[in-house]
């Protein structure tokens, strides 16, 4: 069955009709999903409405994942959506954000190693997305966190090699972690890839009492990146800071910076991006 390409009066999405199992977009065939995210497997999916999405396991995904304008609502035992978008691999046209916030939308302890909300790894392309979660990670060292292995976050990605273009974040991250490392930015931990017309709205905050020899802190929009790295049309207007728990003070020298650190000082082409704080 071919979906009607109008807009209908729901807000923009695309629609499908009642019972439709298939639908044909712009000559791409999509499973529909209603209500909750079936397993995923290699295939295209499309919503029909906003879907809650619980894996048991993080799968790697190479297919087209057509948000069509509705949310992904992540369990709150979960951390991210997908493993790794493979070469190939689509997400867009869809909302990530979080199941069972309370009413007062607070931040959340997520103690563990990695908190990726879109994937892990970015290969592929996510295009047309945006988050809204918020993640606080505060309290005593979990136990199954080592000292030296750093609990990272970022919402669309914690390594991103392929391509985020068109997306949004407005979700805040908060860090008040100073006995392990702490590696975050509101984008990806990692920025090896290209970012493309993106923007982040939101505070971006670690709080940490500095140890030598480990890398530790925020970036408003990537914690690492290197000189192969594209930007263009990036834009931070949201604040990002690193201090120190103990005094409460904030170092200047770290304060709003697209970037926390550099792969070995390569430093990549910032010249059109623009940070607005």
């Amino acid at each position: 069955e071919t979906a009607d390409k109008q807009y209908d009066n729901r807000g923009g999405h695309i629609y499908i009709p009642d019972g439709a199992e298939t639908v044909e977009v712009d000559g791409v065939v999509y499973n529909v999903v209603r209500d909750r995210m079936p397993l995923l497997e290699n295939i295209n999916y499309i919503l029909a409405g906003d879907v809650y999405c619980f894996q048991v396991d993080y799968p790697d995904y190479s297919a087209i994942f057509n948000g069509n304008g509705y949310e992904v609502q992540i369990s709150g035992d979960n951390t991210t959506f997908i493993n790794e978008l493979e070469t190939g691999g689509v997400i867009k046209n869809t909302i990530i954000t979080r199941y069972g916030r309370d009413e007062n939308d607070e931040p959340v302890q997520l103690p563990g190693e990695r908190r990726h909300g879109v994937c892990n790894i970015n290969n592929g392309t996510i295009e047309n997305v945006k988050t809204n979660m918020k993640y606080k990670v505060y309290g005593a060292l979990p136990d199954n966190v080592a000292p030296d292995i750093p609990i990272t976050l970022g919402y669309f990605a914690y390594e991103n090699n392929g391509e985020i273009r068109n997306c949004i974040n407005t979700g805040e991250i908060v860090s008040q972690f100073n006995t392990i490392i702490v590696q975050m930015g509101s984008f990806v931990t990692k920025q090896y890839g290209k970012m493309q017309n993106c923007v982040n709205t939101a505070l971006v905050q670690h709080e940490f009492t500095y140890k030598e020899g480990r890398v530790s802190g925020a970036g408003a929009i990537a914690f690492e990146t290197d000189t192969g790295a594209e930007y263009e049309g990036v834009f931070n207007v949201g604040e990002c800071i690193n201090g120190r728990i103990d005094d409460k003070y904030i170092d200047e020298n770290l304060h709003g910076l697209f970037y926390r650190t550099t792969v070995e000082g390569n430093y990549p082409d910032m010249s059109r991006t623009k940070n607005y704080r």
